[in-house]
């Protein structure tokens, strides 16, 4: 009987121990996987300019991307999970911090690029069932409170801070076309084609989505797995009776619609250029007046030059005391002049002025117009050359 009291001391005591110990294992277990996870507080900047190397048009809407977490209009969520000791667990991550942006045309109802931009530094547990824990959140990214045996960091973050997805290729289904992924969204609507560069390695991708557009707004909601060990998202130290999926299901939704601040900066930008073509306008209007104000001051300055020159005006004749006819005499050198009648008429003595040529030419002839008149009517004609001598290079 001693014996078997001095047996069952034992037992109890070793189970006492056992239970000690798994306690305080649970305990340090739950300690770890609900240690703070470091938030990260930097933000993506996107590039609207050139997205996933495409450059807007006119026509094209941009729409910046943000995590939902940070209020925005962007869920990507990471779920995996590992087999323990037997168990099955299962994790979802997501990030904080994430950037991009959606180019489309909603009046043709097509996509024109696509970029998601992670801050790999920013991940963090996701829902609240399979939520990852905060000590499997710091171990991946090597942060937080260490592990038994030290940091085993997943994602290269220091080197290689962020994950990248550029896509300018959306290909629409066709008839009984297979996705290729098991975890395609039901009812996928196209493949968008591009690459997925994650911890230094790049990998081409036809990613299932169902892109749907309402209006001047799209949306995006897709799955498709990845594998770890592609990308190297690997622990770099053997876990114990531990085996770690080696997919990973990605799924991602966005809805993305004009941003109310691009518009107005966009409608800015043209109110400022219209205001720049208005005063290069105006300084145009402004050089043609004074060119005008000094055309017609030279203008005027000619005018009154030439009045200077012509002197006053000559009388006005009395056209009724001229007489009915006239007598021209053409003279050539070394001939006889030859003598004509003419009407007379105020017209016809105009129609005589003719534009002087040279006298020295050895072709020239003289016209000469004698008229038999009293002087006073000599007098008031003498503007018009009634006894002048006109000599002209040709006949």
């Amino acid at each position: 009987m001693k014996k078997f009291l001095v047996g069952a001391v034992i037992v109890i005591a070793l189970l006492a121990g056992v239970g000690g110990l798994a306690l305080g294992g649970l305990a340090l277990k739950t300690t770890f996987e609900n240690q703070a996870v470091s938030q990260v507080t930097a933000e993506v900047e996107s590039d609207l300019s050139s997205v996933a190397g495409y450059e807007p048009v006119e026509t094209d809407t941009v729409a910046e991307l943000k995590s939902e977490l940070a209020g925005g209009n962007t869920q990507l969520v990471w779920e995996t999970g590992k087999v323990q000791a037997g168990s099955r667990k299962d994790f979802d991550g997501t990030w904080t911090s994430l950037g991009g942006a959606v180019v489309f045309d909603a009046e043709a109802r097509a996509l024109k690029a696509l970029e998601v931009v992670i801050l790999i530094e920013s991940f963090n547990g996701y829902g609240t069932t399979e939520r990852a824990p905060g000590g499997l959140i710091n171990t991946v990214l090597g942060k937080g409170v260490a592990p038994p045996g030290g940091y085993d960091p997943w994602f290269d973050w220091v080197d290689h801070p962020e994950a990248i997805f550029a896509a300018t290729e959306f290909v629409a289904r066709e008839e009984d076309t297979e996705a290729g992924h098991p975890n395609a969204p039901e009812g996928w609507t196209h493949l968008i084609k591009g690459s997925f560069s994650l911890n230094g390695f790049d990998e081409e991708l036809a990613i299932p989505a169902v892109i749907k557009f309402e209006g001047d707004a799209v949306s995006i909601d897709t799955a498709f797995a990845i594998s770890r060990g592609t990308y190297s998202v690997v622990p770099k130290k053997p876990l114990p009776l531990t085996e770690v999926d080696d997919a990973v299901l990605l799924t991602a939704s966005l809805t993305a619609k004009p941003d109310a601040g691009l518009v107005i900066d966009g409608l800015a930008q043209k109110i400022g250029e219209l205001e720049t073509l208005l005063g290069a306008q105006q300084a145009s209007m402004a050089e043609l007046k004074t060119q005008n104000t000094l055309l017609a001051e030279t203008i005027g300055k000619l005018e009154r030059e030439i009045a200077k020159g012509i002197g006053p005006a000559a009388p006005a004749v009395d056209v009724d005391s001229l007489p009915k006819a006239y007598t021209d005499s053409i003279s050539y050198p070394g001939k006889d002049p030859i003598a004509f009648e003419n009407s007379l008429s105020l017209q016809a003595l105009s129609l005589r002025t003719l534009r002087t040529l040279s006298p020295n030419s050895p072709n020239s002839l003289s016209l000469s117009l004698s008229l038999s008149l009293p002087l006073q009517t000599l007098a008031n004609f003498s503007l018009h050359c009634l006894t002048s001598i006109i000599s002209i290079r040709e006949f």
